[in-house]
């Protein structure tokens, strides 16, 4: 019984680190740089936003790690 609630919790885990970082990575950032069909704009805001840029590769990784670890 032990084992099982540690196994639920865990997943639990995985799947809230899942979620949270899909809603930043696949949501949140690319509405914030998404300049609408001017490519030459989406270029210069992902330039001017670069951290924002690479904490959305960053934390995709993590979704994507976590998915596949999960139970």
């Amino acid at each position: 019984m032990a084992t099982e609630r540690a196994i639920s919790r865990s997943a639990g885990v995985v799947y809230l680190l899942v979620v949270v970082t899909g809603i930043f990575s696949l949501g949140y950032v690319p509405r914030q740089l998404r300049v609408g069909a001017d490519p030459q704009a989406m270029l210069g805001n992902l330039v001017a936003h670069r951290q924002l840029f690479q904490w959305g590769i960053a934390t995709f990784l993590v979704e994507q790690v976590a998915f596949l670890l999960s139970p």
